[in-house]
């Protein structure tokens, strides 16, 4: 690769961090506090305070038993596990995983009654 690529190669590094600078600071600090939750062993505050679950309740050791390859076991701990990279992608793409805001709507809806149905069974 000589000078004149790399310095091209650089200049698109750079354009890309200005011009996504928001995304890439939405998801580093999602991915740090992912990174906190595994390192600390992070305990619900809902439940730790009030005795009660919260609607996340459970996503922390349902994504470290995918993670160590048990599916069946992180759809046990919260079966709605597998909506976390569709609101990643929600958080990159700023409110629009479509250009329908009807349908963005209507994905965002599910995985809310996704969760609270995750909530009622947890309860029960």
């Amino acid at each position: 690769m000589n000078l004149k690529e790399k310095a091209m190669l650089s200049i698109d590094n750079e354009s890309f961090l200005i011009k996504y600078r928001l995304q890439v600071l939405r998801m580093g600090l999602i991915a740090l506090g992912v990174a906190l939750v595994f390192i600390l062993d992070y305990r619900c505050p809902f439940l730790y305070a009030l005795d009660i679950p919260c609607l996340g309740c459970g996503m922390s050791r349902a994504w470290k038993a995918l993670l160590m390859g048990d599916f069946m076991g992180a759809f046990y701990y919260h079966r709605a596990f597998w909506t976390v990279p569709i609101l990643c992608a929600y958080i990159w793409r700023s409110g629009r995983l479509f250009k329908n805001k009807v349908l963005n709507g209507i994905i965002l809806l599910v995985v809310l009654l996704l969760f609270i149905e995750n909530y009622t069974h947890n309860l029960l």
